[in-house]
C-alpha cells in the first residue's frame, strides 16, 4: 500500500480537496453561455446572477463583466452597470473594439445616472485619448442626448474629419441626430454625403427612399472638408 508520504504533491492537493468537500472553480464559458441563454429568454435576473458569478469566479473575466454591466442597465441598476464596464474597462483598455464598447456601455450608465456633468469630462476624455471618429460619434451622440446641440454638431464635425476614407458612418448619425431633431432638410443633405460616400451602404438606399429620393449617381454630394473646432 502506498503511503501518504510518498504520493506527488499535486496528488496531495487533489486529495486533500476531495476530502475537505472543495471542488475546483466552475467553468466560466458554461456560466457565460447559460447566463446568456437566460438573458435570450427574458430571465434577466437569473443572467444577472449568473453573470456576477463568473465575474467573481474570474475577476478578469473581461466579458463577464461587460455582460453583467448590460444586464444592469436593463435591470435600471446604473451604478452597478457602471462599476461593471469600469473593471471590463481596466482589462481590456488596449483592446480597441472590445474597449469601444465598454466605454459606450460606460456612457450609458453615466447618462442612465443623470451624471451629466461626469459623463461630458468621460466623451471628452475619451475622444482626446483614442481619437478616433467611433468616439467623437459617442460624444456627439450623448452630448446631444443631454440638449448640448451646438457641441454635438462640433463632435459630428470632428467625427467625419477623423473617419477612414470610404466610412459613411459619421454622417449617417448626423443625419439620424438632425432626424430627432425633425430637421427633414439636414437630414437628406447628411444622408446624400453619406450616399456619396458608400452608396451601396446597408439600408442608407431604403433611407433615402424613405424620403421620397430614388438613389441614383445625381443625388450624391461631395462632403465638406471640415476643419477641425474647439
Amino acid at each position: 500500500m502506498t503511503s501518504i508520504s510518498k504520493l506527488s504533491p499535486v496528488l496531495l492537493v487533489i486529495l486533500t480537496l476531495t476530502l475537505i468537500g472543495c471542488t475546483l472553480p466552475p467553468n466560466n464559458y458554461r456560466i457565460r453561455n447559460e447566463a446568456r441563454m437566460a438573458a435570450y429568454n427574458g430571465d434577466l435576473q437569473s443572467a444577472h446572477d449568473l453573470y456576477a458569478s463568473a465575474a467573481v469566479n474570474e475577476p478578469n473575466d473581461a466579458l463577464a463583466q461587460y455582460e453583467l454591466g448590460k444586464i444592469n442597465l436593463k435591470l435600471g441598476k446604473p451604478l452597478e452597470a457602471q462599476l461593471a464596464f469600469e473593471k471590463a474597462y481596466t482589462i481590456k483598455r488596449d483592446d480597441k473594439e472590445f474597449a469601444s464598447k465598454i466605454l459606450d456601455g460606460i456612457a450609458e450608465a453615466y447618462f442612465q445616472q443623470d451624471r451629466y456633468e461626469n459623463l461630458t469630462a468621460f466623451l471628452k476624455r475619451q475622444a482626446d485619448y483614442y481619437g478616433h471618429s467611433r468616439d467623437y460619434i459617442r460624444q456627439a451622440k450623448y452630448l446631444g442626448k443631454i440638449g448640448a446641440a451646438d457641441e454635438a454638431i462640433i463632435a459630428f464635425k470632428k467625427a467625419a474629419h477623423f473617419a477612414p476614407e470610404g466610412d459613411p458612418t459619421p454622417y449617417i448619425a448626423i443625419a439620424n441626430y438632425y432626424e430627432s431633431l425633425n430637421d427633414i432638410e439636414n437630414t437628406i443633405v447628411s444622408l446624400r454625403y453619406a450616399y456619396y460616400i458608400k452608396p451601396n451602404h446597408l439600408g442608407l438606399a431604403d433611407k433615402l427612399r424613405s424620403y421620397s429620393i430614388v438613389p441614383g449617381p445625381t443625388i450624391k454630394l461631395a462632403p465638406p472638408k471640415p476643419a477641425i473646432l474647439r
